[in-house]
């Protein structure tokens, strides 16, 4: 499983009703496992910014550094949504492409 750190450990961090399942220690193939493990923990730093988030809403639109930790926070959820994306992207598979009209053969 991933190393957790900080207070409160993964209690904050991962969903209560939906448990982590454990990775295994040695996979046959590295490029999935590594792939796994990349996308839990940016899921993990997800759920943690989007606690940060809530702590400091009620600062958000406040002038002082408060506020700052909130824009700085909301970016860094913003940037983690495109780095997610980015690396989940070549995992998906491609959408069906739509059917293409039927010709006639006699033209019309």
């Amino acid at each position: 499983m991933l190393l957790r750190s900080g207070r409160g450990m993964a209690g904050y961090a991962d969903d209560a009703v939906e448990p982590l399942t454990p990775v295994p220690r040695r996979p046959a193939d590295t490029t999935e496992f590594f792939a796994e493990r990349i996308e839990l923990g940016l899921l993990q730093v997800g759920r943690r910014l989007d606690t940060v988030m809530t702590v400091l809403s009620p600062y958000r639109t406040t002038d002082d550094e408060l506020h700052t930790a909130y824009v700085e926070a909301h970016d860094a959820l913003g940037d983690l949504a495109a780095t997610y994306t980015w690396v989940t992207l070549g995992r998906r598979p491609a959408p069906p492409a739509r059917r293409a009209p039927r010709r006639r053969p006699s033209g019309g």
